[in-house]
Formats: structure tokens, C-alpha cells, sequence
């Protein structure tokens, strides 16, 4: 992990893709936590009770996919952009543009 703390780790290039499946799982109106993808993330990594390690990643595709429509962010009913800080818990939603795995 060169370049990287300690406590964070590299974006996987699958990522966009296990947070696509992760919502095709689920309802269409429905909502993930970010931790979901970490866990996921974790446990593809071999390390599954080092599931925080990969929030920040987590949180990352989620603001990429955003950008490009994929997924939406919320906090609570509101819709918050993918530019702006995001502080505290978010939910992660399927876009206009989401598709399915």
C-alpha cells in the first residue's frame, strides 16, 4: 500500500461494481449504508473485522458514482451533492443512471 496511511486503503477497481450489486440486491426504492460495501470490500481483501479500514474507500465510490449519476447520497430526505463535504452517516441510492450488474 505504498503511498497510503496506515489505516486507509487503495480504491479497488471492483468497487463500482460490488456497490451496483449491492443495490440491484435490494429493493429499487431502497437504501444501502456505505459500511455494506466496506464489509464487502474487507472481506475480498481477507480481512473481514477490518471492515472500518475501508470506509474511506467506501465513501469514495459512492461519490464517484454519484458524479456520473449512478448513485444518489442522502442524509435522512435530503439529497446531498457528491462536491460537497459529506459529514456524517450517509445512504447510498440508485440514480437515473444506475444499472444493474
Amino acid at each position: 500500500m505504498k503511498d497510503q496511511p496506515m489505516d486507509q486503503v487503495p480504491l479497488p477497481p471492483n468497487a463500482p461494481a460490488l456497490l451496483a450489486a449491492l443495490l440491484a440486491a435490494r429493493r429499487p426504492e431502497a437504501s444501502i449504508c456505505p459500511s455494506e460495501l466496506a464489509r464487502v470490500l474487507a472481506e475480498q481483501a481477507g480481512e473481514p473485522q477490518a471492515w472500518r479500514r475501508w470506509m474511506p474507500a467506501a465513501r469514495e465510490t459512492a461519490v464517484t458514482q454519484a458524479r456520473v449519476g449512478r448513485v444518489r447520497i442522502t442524509q435522512g430526505a435530503i439529497e446531498r451533492s457528491p462536491d460537497e463535504p459529506l459529514l456524517g452517516a450517509i445512504r447510498i441510492r440508485r440514480g437515473p443512471g444506475f444499472e444493474s450488474p
